[in-house]
């Protein structure tokens, strides 16, 4: 059985809407991990402010998943915002997974980012007599993608989700670059499958400040019981952050 995967950080719920969506159809992935999913279900909203229910809108795939790391109080929006499982295969289950500060409605903004809380999606995939675990993240904000105590502790979280699983995948923006103990750690269990091919995780035609031309934080993992077939990093202009996506076969 093969399959494909496509993860990507949508930037503050699609703010390159049009080019997003026109991808995604372009790619036609069989499950995609999004991050920075906008929860919002007022069809008066901007597009990218309802992202779940816009995309579903635009877009067929038959199975859904959300969890919402925090609302976003900016600007009086109130809405949830977090990452997002889209599957042609049944989610037979999903949950919230926090890494330390535990979701706090009404009170944290994105402003606010460097303490704000985070997560991961967990879900569970039926597929042709087999499960998948798939995981979108979100990992702990700062200023640079090194290590710091927080970053650390959630790799450790991470680890203890994932290592007595089988047939995991978990992507996203991690937040933290390659090559830290962060990272490493997670290789102890999990097959890092673009370390070391790319020189950016970012869409530098929308970056303006140069340290994102060298800078990787966007991960694609998976577990050894799963073969990535092919994989790539496309250089497309749909987010802040550029998109990966891998054929993968379960044995």
């Amino acid at each position: 059985m093969t399959f494909k995967y496509l993860s990507v950080n949508v930037w503050l719920g699609g703010k390159l809407w049009d080019n997003l969506v026109n991808f995604l159809q372009q790619e036609d992935a069989d499950i995609v991990a999004l991050q920075e999913v906008y929860g919002g279900e007022n069809p008066k909203l901007e597009k990218r402010l309802r992202t779940l229910h816009a995309l579903k809108e635009e877009i067929s795939y038959p199975y859904t998943a959300f969890a919402p790391a925090m609302t976003d109080t900016k600007d009086n929006l109130n809405l949830p915002w977090g990452n997002a499982v889209l599957s042609k295969f049944p989610i037979t289950k999903e949950r919230a997974i926090f890494f330390d500060i535990p979701f706090n409605e009404g009170k944290t903004t994105i402003a606010t980012a460097e303490q704000a809380p985070r997560n991961m999606l967990h879900v569970t995939i039926a597929m042709n007599n087999t499960t998948l675990n798939v995981f979108s993240i979100h990992g702990i904000w700062g200023k640079d993608g090194d290590d710091n105590p927080r970053r650390l502790a959630m790799s450790e979280t991470i680890i203890k989700h994932i290592k007595n699983k089988p047939r995991v995948i978990i992507s996203g923006d991690f937040n933290v670059k390659e090559n830290t103990k962060t990272t490493t750690n997670l290789e102890k269990y999990l097959h890092n499958v673009f370390k070391g091919e790319r020189a950016t995780s970012f869409n530098i035609r929308v970056k303006t400040d140069p340290k994102f031309a060298n800078a990787i934080v966007d991960h694609l993992l998976v577990s050894n019981d799963l073969t990535v077939t092919e994989h790539r990093q496309p250089d497309v202009n749909a987010s802040d952050h550029l998109p990966l996506i891998a054929t993968i076969e379960i044995p």
